[in-house]
């Protein structure tokens, strides 16, 4: 038996790239990963493979160039204290670094995140005076 790379596709995925895009598409626009399953006729793993190398191939294309204003904060999410750290691009409205908790060493993973040459461009960052920011701030 002999594999043979098909044009139309990624290595190691069993579908074109039209495909995948119309199926991160009705992903998106899905209550949940199991709903979009049931509409594409795949597996529920399939469909955590397909969103897996969509966001490989987003995070590929991410670029800090010209990155001036950023907004390091913590957001609580589910009930309880859990929380998360997260460094958004204010310009581009998009999120650039994401880490689970909000103690110091995460608020410092968010700011590593940015490449160092990138860091000493950013003009401002409006973020809340947590002692942990604060303390990670460059």
């Amino acid at each position: 038996m002999k594999a043979v790379r098909v044009p139309l596709t990624e290595t190691g995925s069993r579908f074109t790239v039209q495909f995948e895009a119309f199926a991160v598409a009705v992903t998106a626009a899905s209550r949940s990963p199991g709903q979009a399953a049931e509409l594409l006729w795949l597996y529920w793993n399939s469909v955590q493979r397909l969103i897996g190398r969509a966001v490989a191939r987003g995070l590929a294309r991410l670029s800090t160039v010209g990155l001036r204003w950023v907004w390091p904060e913590e957001k609580r999410f589910h009930r309880g204290q859990r929380y998360v750290s997260l460094m958004t691009d204010l310009q581009q409205s998009r999120v650039l670094e994401l880490v689970e908790g909000r103690d110091s060493a995460q608020a410092m993973a968010v700011w590593a995140a940015l490449p160092p040459e990138q860091r000493g461009l950013v003009e401002a960052a409006a973020m809340d005076m947590g002692a942990n920011f604060v303390a990670a701030h460059p």
